[in-house]
């Protein structure tokens, strides 16, 4: 069965080949694959992108969430804690997902990098429970997500957004219990594994095991649940929280993510922060609430996102002065043996326009180039609209400076020779 459901996705990959450009895939298994992509454009333009498509095979029962997300932002709701969805597209085979490429980190790798404590709690939490409010209460029907969990939470440069909808359903109240049993053991609560029908509590459930990652920095496991979170990594008013959202008994956790969050933070009132002050803090690491730093892409090196913004150096300002000054007087020179060449030169024998085109082109063109190419633009090029285009505004202004030349030598021509 899984290699009929391969070969099937396969082959309409091959068959949608030409729509994208794959850079890097995510995920794969037998019934859904998962691609960072770029747009192909018309022949000769530039492709799109990136996004991230998600393709599911129509009978694998996956995916149906991100239809009422695209039809939400449709509709102009506003989901700042979920990825925007450009298309959700059935052709009977398969069914394909292109949404926003969320540039950023997993809540588990930032954790791991970065260290656990209440600092992340305090910086990511109120994010991830708004995120799971918007899908259980912003849609037309609630939707459960079924798989909250550490490495499904990206952390971006402005917002916590929860990512990986594939296996989230939509909630029925007439139904008994799920009809396809998926979940991360150690986040999935009980009834997710076919006790009952999942639905808001479930994912206030994984909430609470994902509150407790970002204190330990571990899995955590149905043992540390069963001694009701006793860690001294947990502060003990936060513990009474984390067994109210983690009861076997759906009825007794918090009855909604905001809940729980505000149940979080009266806990935490009391506790303090673990590092008042970080100056030798990793770049990327959060430093307001819900707006951590990006410190990489899914598909780039480890380059911090944030560089030192260049400043011009003592040194700097010297070399650039010193050009400046060398241009100047290489103008002055020009425009004099233009107009009254000095007495007993060869040159002075031949005519103006000749003159003004030597000294003023020739001599002015290259040597203004020469001397703009050479000096410091570190501070130029940092900001808008000049970042990142270094070689197209070396052309432009190169190029300018040829016209001008050309400009001072007709002016000059007309004013002075004529």
């Amino acid at each position: 069965m899984n290699d009929d459901f391969s070969a099937r996705l396969e082959g309409w990959l091959n068959a949608t080949a030409d729509r994208y450009e794959v850079r890097e895939t995510l995920k794969e298994t037998p019934s859904e694959i998962t691609q960072v992509v770029y747009r192909r454009a018309a022949k000769g333009g530039q492709a799109v992108g990136p996004f991230v498509r998600k393709v599911f095979l129509s009978d694998a029962g996956l995916g149906s969430a991100y239809e009422q997300i695209m039809a939400a932002q449709t509709q102009g709701v506003r989901l700042a804690h979920l990825p925007f969805v450009y298309d959700a597209e059935h052709d009977g085979t398969a069914f394909e997902v292109v949404m926003e490429f969320v540039h950023g980190e997993t809540l588990h790798d930032l954790v791991c990098r970065c260290g656990a404590g209440i600092d992340v709690v305090r910086q990511v939490v109120p994010g991830l429970c708004e995120a799971a409010a918007e899908l259980h209460e912003s849609l037309e029907r609630p939707v459960i997500h079924r798989d909250i969990k550490p490495s499904n939470v990206m952390i971006a440069r402005n917002r916590v957004v929860l990512i990986d909808l594939g296996i989230a359903r939509t909630w029925h109240a007439d139904a008994p219990r799920d009809t396809i049993r998926y979940g991360t053991p150690g986040y999935a609560p009980p009834e997710q594994f076919g006790y009952a029908q999942t639905s808001v509590c479930s994912d206030v459930y994984a909430l609470g095991m994902t509150i407790a990652f970002c204190f330990t920095g571990e899995e955590p496991t149905a043992e540390l649940r069963e001694r009701g979170f006793a860690d001294p990594r947990i502060p003990e008013s936060v513990r009474a929280v984390l067994v109210r959202a983690t009861q076997f008994d759906p009825g007794m956790r918090h009855v909604s993510a905001r809940a729980l969050a505000a149940d979080l933070e009266h806990a935490l009132a009391s506790v303090p922060s673990s590092a008042p002050h970080t100056p030798d803090a990793p770049a990327g690491t959060p430093q307001t609430p819900d707006t951590p730093r990006t410190p990489r892409t899914p598909h780039a090196s480890d380059t911090p996102a944030t560089t030192p913004r260049p400043r011009f150096t003592r040194l700097g300002m010297v070399w650039n002065a010193f050009l400046a000054i060398f241009w100047g007087i290489l103008v002055i020179a020009s425009v004099a043996e233009t107009v009254r060449p000095g007495e007993g030169l060869t040159i002075a024998s031949y005519p103006p326009w000749f003159r003004g085109v030597g000294f003023l082109s020739v001599i002015l063109i290259p040597a203004g180039c020469i001397a703009y190419l050479l000096c410091d633009k570190r501070r130029l090029r940092k900001h808008p609209p000049f970042a990142g285009r270094t070689l197209l505004l070396d052309f432009l202004t190169c190029l300018a400076i040829v016209f001008a030349s050309f400009g001072i030598t007709l002016l000059l021509y007309l004013f002075f020779v004529q």
